[in-house]
């Protein structure tokens, strides 16, 4: 964490402060003048003979985290370089005790416990893989389409033109891809493309997709006389649009044929008034006629310049199970889902104080392990969280600004710039290893086989997982 700093000057007067006061005080005027007079002829004076002196001495002083350094059982050698502009997303994949990733171009599979590599498979491959139920798929060079079985044999291979993918997707018995303003839909089985898709008025499409009983939906960024997302419907078998509605964004929920989603009514907020809601509509999930409305309102307080805050994450929400949680000014309320009735105003079971300013943290919309999750942009700390239980916020440190941080079940993972990699207990908070690894970026961890996976800078790093992680 931060540490008081201290500065040094020429006359070697350290200021510091003590319940918010300076702890030198001066009691009369001629002792300042003397004291300024003196300072003030010695700085007159030429110091030859001195070095250069900074114009500000800074320090952040920062201790090290005590934990054990684990040595990696392994290290293997692969095309990724993790940089900020890569997509690193699906660059490796990791399943049954294996982890499968791409060196020299090439897809091969490593033993997640000894890193031998066990086979490989192609040339001029993409770093784009993604796993199921025992099939790699992933694209060439020229983007051609391929399948591999988890034992490096060839399932299928089909041409295509898609080696600017944003995302490869496995839902069912389809394989989807997304780029940019496109969707493409190919049989898994025989790799053959089944319907293609594309929204002309769209300036970018979300990279996921959700499919429900035949229906496909996903979400574009449409611009006109107002800029917002569209819910877009496909039908599964054939890729006909089946409705789109502006202003509506990602499926909150779908259950008994209808579809959830919040209104998107920024642009239409009174920032002279406290008062606030948000609308969630609900459509026929195949038709896309309106079913229904759900209002939930609520009051902001006055800032001090008499406005009312608005935006931001003030007004999202999210549904965990039966439990839509709303971001509202200062406070997070939650309420019973499927208990509204258009008859009364809908009122929260609980509530709790937010303790995270908005500018500083932002919702990642999930629930684990009873707190509600934050990423953090203060201090490099990346990740934090608030116990349900009682609205206490905790964190999840290293001892320096982390690059990636990934949650599995009760452990945290946090690579950071400085090429040290920490396994951080997520229950209690506490630090209970480290690794390191001499990266500065890094890719998303992987756990498989009782093994962590690090995807460092050209490399991966296999480490055996702590039980208290588990």
């Amino acid at each position: 964490m931060p540490q008081p700093f201290s500065f040094r000057n020429r006359l070697n007067i350290i200021l510091k402060r003590s319940d918010g006061m300076f702890r030198n005080r001066w009691r009369t005027v001629p002792k300042l003048l003397a004291v300024s007079l003196i300072a003030a002829q010695i700085a007159a004076v030429p110091l030859t003979a001195a070095a250069d002196s900074p114009v500000v001495s800074l320090r952040n002083p920062s201790a090290a985290v005590p934990t054990p350094v684990l040595k990696p059982a392994w290290s293997a050698a692969v095309d990724s370089a993790n940089k900020w502009e890569d997509a690193t997303e699906q660059q490796a994949a990791a399943a049954n005790g294996k982890v499968f990733a791409f060196s020299g171009k090439k897809l091969i599979a490593i033993d997640a416990t000894t890193g031998k590599k066990l086979w490989q498979f192609g040339e001029q491959l993409i770093p784009k893989v993604v796993y199921d139920k025992g099939v790699l798929y992933g694209i060439t060079k020229n983007g051609a389409l391929y399948a591999a079985t988890e034992k490096g044999g060839k399932k299928w291979s089909e041409k295509a033109s898609l080696a600017d993918a944003d995302k490869l997707m496995l839902i069912g018995d389809t394989l989807y891809i997304t780029r940019g303003t496109d969707l493409f839909a190919y049989n898994a089985e025989t790799g053959k493309l089944r319907w293609k898709a594309n929204e002309k008025q769209a300036d970018g499409g979300d990279p996921n997709v959700i499919e429900a009983n035949g229906v496909v939906l996903r979400v574009y960024m449409v611009q006109g006389a107002l800029t917002s997302s569209q819910l877009t419907a496909y039908d599964k078998k054939t890729g006909k649009q089946l409705w789109a509605h502006f202003r509506q964004g990602a499926p909150l929920a779908i259950q008994d044929g209808l579809v959830y989603s919040i209104t998107d009514e920024f642009s239409f907020n009174n920032g002279d008034s406290p008062d606030r809601q948000i609308k969630i509509t609900s459509y026929n999930l195949k038709s896309g006629v309106v079913k229904g409305e759900r209002v939930y309102k609520w009051t902001v307080p006055q800032s001090p310049d008499g406005s009312f805050r608005s935006g931001g994450i003030d007004g999202s929400a999210f549904l965990n199970g039966n439990d839509l949680y709303i971001y509202q000014g200062p406070v997070i309320a939650k309420y019973a889902f499927n208990s509204y009735s258009a008859s009364a105003a809908p009122k929260p079971v609980k509530t709790w104080n937010k303790s995270y300013q908005s500018d500083q943290y932002m919702p990642l919309y999930k629930i684990h392990r009873d707190r509600m999750l934050f990423q953090s942009f203060n201090n490099g700390q990346m990740l934090a969280g608030m116990k349900l239980a009682n609205g206490q916020t905790v964190g999840w440190y290293g001892d320096n600004p982390a690059a990636q941080i990934d949650v599995y079940g009760n452990g945290v993972y946090i690579g950071q710039t400085d090429g040290v990699f920490h396994g951080v207990n997520f229950d209690t908070q506490k630090q209970v290893f480290q690794v390191k690894t001499g990266s500065r970026a890094y890719g998303p961890t992987l756990v498989t086989g009782g093994q962590v996976i690090i995807q460092a800078e050209g490399k991966l790093i296999g480490v055996k997982l702590p039980t208290a992680l588990q």
